[in-house]
């Protein structure tokens, strides 16, 4: 099988003139596809050396200074703040899409490490997979969480729980076992290693030590100021703070602990750290919820904890705990051989689901919604439709494919926004396009609708300019994707709804999008709706239909 792999690697760290591997997550899968026969495109920055076939850099080595400010999982803290005008990441969307356009085979599956970051690949690609979803901002078919936990937490948050995707897998983040040793005799410290913050429960741990009598070492920096806040700085008791550790002091650290804290105040959806103790033999005290309730075999490989007195007993049992037992399971569950029999079979799996029926591989994309609510409407002969923000026209080559009888208008100004309007503001990615990236949105949009070239009509205009050209009554549906805010999406509404005849259908995207509550698409279309006292039905991937005929 062949593999197209993104992720920023070989960075340098917080600490100046000091590097680290890239997340080792990524670089594992690397290794893992690699040594097991299987051909892999490596897409990052310049001076990564991951396992791989082919390495396509995107990210020139001056857009990475000595010294970046990098944040979890190996990602640059820019993309944390959700700054996708960076320039580091806007030469890896930029490269990244033209250097994926030109290697890309029908039956390749490309894999995707950081949400919407990565948005490009799936845009680009037949099968796109999110393999590492340990954050929000899930956007595929295709997904790998790291524990049950957090793929339930967010099938609620997205309101799935009466439609999860079929297609999506648990597997457990990896390690590899063979750079971690045990160390059966244990040092007289407890360890607290991670980015220091309240949801990590950091100043927890430190109470816990204090109240157990135990001197605990400390090892990690604020993510903001990269140095450790004056919040844990003046607690007191027996702490040690090291500040920021590479891998090899990280490795000593967990291996010399006579257990890890980690109390931590959020929903986990892993935890990387808690593995690697594990694999050095030192048992896990945290809390009882997430995916430590996955990870953590109460009594067996550490102890989760529901108060202080718990908290505190456990820091007294830890010497019942087998360094060998925790090793083994660490072997048993979270080794690469491990991982890899999972992914693979997954990957095979996916690659055999395009074609059709209630699992196909795009079932919770928008593109089957819409066709079946045009299907309801029971057109013989001649579709006649719309699109209003065309984008990369994925959803339009989507719509002449599956409808050969459908004439579709696609509008689109493929222009930069401007940046003091309502949608600019919004934090939509799409808005901080250059004009060259919307050129190339544009060419994409004629590419993948070129079969249906004699079906198309094609209107680079703003959405008031081109309804303007086309007649009342005219369209049997409209798809309304444009400008998000609550004054754009009503005066579409407004503009296109009269352009429809009586009995058709007007739809969009984006309602109640979970990522995005700034958005006025669900306000705009709710008042619409009322306003002609027709309802609102929803639809996979936040679409929303008013059907204009009888209810």
């Amino acid at each position: 099988m062949r593999f197209h792999l993104f992720g920023l690697a070989q960075i340098p760290t917080c600490k100046e003139n000091t590097y680290e591997p890239m997340t080792p997550l990524v670089w594992n899968m690397a290794k893992m596809l690699k040594d097991n026969g299987h051909y892999v495109i490596f897409y990052g920055a310049e001076g990564s050396d991951a396992p791989c076939d082919e390495m396509v850099n995107l990210v020139p080595g001056d857009l990475l200074p000595k010294g970046l400010q990098m944040g979890a999982f190996g990602v640059p803290v820019a993309a944390w703040k959700n700054d996708g005008a960076a320039p580091a990441w806007q030469a890896f969307t930029i490269n990244g899409r033209r250097e994926l356009k030109e290697r890309y085979r029908t039956g390749d599956i490309s894999l995707i490490s950081f949400g919407h970051y990565q948005k490009f690949v799936a845009e680009e690609s037949e099968l796109a997979c999110e393999f590492i979803c340990g954050y929000s901002g899930i956007f595929t078919s295709h997904k790998v969480f790291p524990s049950y936990a957090w793929m339930h937490y967010l099938y609620g948050e997205l309101k799935m729980e009466r439609s999860p995707n079929w297609a999506d897998v648990v597997i457990p983040h990896y390690i590899d076992i063979s750079e971690f040793t045990v160390q059966e005799n244990k040092e007289d410290y407890l360890l607290c290693l991670g980015r220091l913050d309240r949801d990590k429960g950091t100043d927890i741990a430190i109470d816990i030590a204090n109240r157990s009598g135990s001197k605990i070492v400390v090892a990690g920096v604020d993510m903001v100021t990269h140095d450790i806040p004056d919040w844990l700085r003046n607690l007191p008791g027996n702490v040690e703070f090291t500040g920021y550790v590479n891998t090899e002091q990280r490795l000593k650290l967990l291996q010399g602990a006579k257990a890890l804290l980690h109390p931590c105040r959020w929903l986990e959806p892993f935890g990387m750290v808690l593995i690697e103790a594990m694999a050095c033999g030192t048992p896990v005290i945290g809390s009882d919820w997430g995916a430590l309730t996955e990870i953590i075999q109460q009594g067996i490989t550490g102890f989760r904890c529901r108060n202080m007195e718990e908290f505190i007993t456990a820091v007294g049992k830890v010497d019942t705990i087998n360094p060998n037992v925790c090793r083994h399971i660490a072997e048993e569950k979270y080794s690469l051989d491990i991982a890899y029999k999972g992914y693979i079979n997954y990957y095979e799996r996916i690659s055999k689901l395009i074609g059709g029926g209630w699992y196909e591989t795009r079932g919770t994309w928008r593109g089957p919604a819409v066709v079946d609510h045009v299907r309801k409407l029971k057109i013989s002969g001649e579709i006649r439709g719309a699109e209003i923000g065309v984008d990369r026209g994925s959803l339009s080559g989507y719509l002449v494919r599956e409808l050969p009888e459908l004439y579709l208008n696609m509008v689109d100004t493929w222009t930069v926004f401007e940046v003091d309007s309502d949608y600019a503001q919004s934090g939509d990615l799409i808005t901080l396009r250059t004009q060259e990236q919307r050129n190339e949105d544009f060419a994409e949009a004629l590419r993948v609708t070129k079969e249906a070239e004699d079906r198309r009509y094609v209107w680079p205009f703003t959405s008031k300019e081109a309804a303007s050209k086309i007649q009342d009554e005219s369209l049997d549906f409209v798809f309304i994707d444009a400008d998000h805010s609550y004054t754009g999406v009503l005066a579409d509404l407004k503009l296109w709804a009269s352009k429809v005849r009586k009995g058709g259908l007007i739809c969009g995207h984006d309602y109640a999008h979970p990522y995005f509550p700034q958005w006025g698409v669900t306000q705009a279309v709710n008042e619409y709706a009322a306003s002609i006292s027709r309802s609102v039905q929803l639809g996979a991937d936040w679409t929303w239909f008013i059907h204009l005929g009888d209810d």
